[in-house]
């Protein structure tokens, strides 16, 4: 089971933002991502998690990291969610 999700065009120049950040080791400690349900945020934010967290750093689906981020039980992610939002 992969967890790598395509991006969206919306996605992109998000994604090579934090792509920048991590490659000068520069990522920041924290993140908030809010906006729209329309957007697609909790699919931004996995293969997001996918590719900080995995061993391999690619999101290779199979490493210790990527199945417990799959499980959602890694001890370094986690979610706060609005009341009500699941």
């Amino acid at each position: 089971c992969s967890i790598m999700l395509e991006l969206t065009e919306a996605h992109a120049p998000l994604w090579e933002k934090m792509h920048q950040l991590r490659l000068k080791k520069r990522f920041p400690h924290a993140l908030l991502f809010v906006g729209p349900r329309h957007e697609n945020i909790p699919q931004f934010v996995g293969r997001l998690l996918a590719f900080l967290m995995c061993d391999s750093e690619s999101a290779c689906g199979e490493c210790r990291a990527c199945h417990l981020l799959t499980q959602g039980t890694h001890p370094d992610v986690h979610y706060i969610h609005q009341d009500g939002a699941g």
